[in-house]
Order: C-alpha cells, then sequence, then structure tokens
C-alpha cells in the first residue's frame, strides 16, 4: 500500500521526492533491523549474566557449606 503511495509522489512531484521517500524508508527499515538484533544481543547478554550469577551463587553456596573440595588445614592435621 505505501509503495503505491511512493510510485504516486513519484509521478506527482517527480523522482527526487520518490527517491528520498523510497531512501527513508528503506532506512527505517535499516534501523528496526539494527534494532531487534541489539535487542536480541541484550537479550543474549542478560541471559549469560544470569548464568554466571547463579554458578558463582551456587560455587558460594558450596565453599561456606564446605561441600567445594577445599579443606582448610588444622593444626592438628599440619602436626602430623
Amino acid at each position: 500500500m505505501i509503495t503505491n503511495w511512493l510510485y504516486i509522489c513519484r509521478d506527482l512531484f517527480g523522482c527526487p521526492v520518490s527517491c528520498f521517500l523510497f531512501g527513508f524508508i528503506g532506512f527505517v527499515g535499516f534501523c528496526r533491523d539494527q534494532f531487534e538484533e541489539e535487542q536480541e544481543a541484550h537479550a543474549d547478554l542478560q541471559r549469560a549474566l544470569t548464568k554466571a550469577q547463579n554458578e558463582a551463587a551456587e560455587w558460594r553456596r558450596k565453599c561456606e557449606s564446605g561441600e567445594g573440595g577445599v579443606r582448610s588445614v588444622t593444626a592438628n592435621q599440619s602436626a602430623a
């Protein structure tokens, strides 16, 4: 529908106006595509951040509970 309107503008006003309008619509489409790609990248980064935060919380829980595999050496163990 908008393409028909652009062809009417071309016929009424000449090529420069229609070229401008075609270019503008192309630019708007490009901007929309860029915005969508950036939104997808942002969502990917947000998922990665959430995953990293969850892993850090799990390791913190393991270390605080002694489940992490690291033991502290006490005076009795170091004397042996």
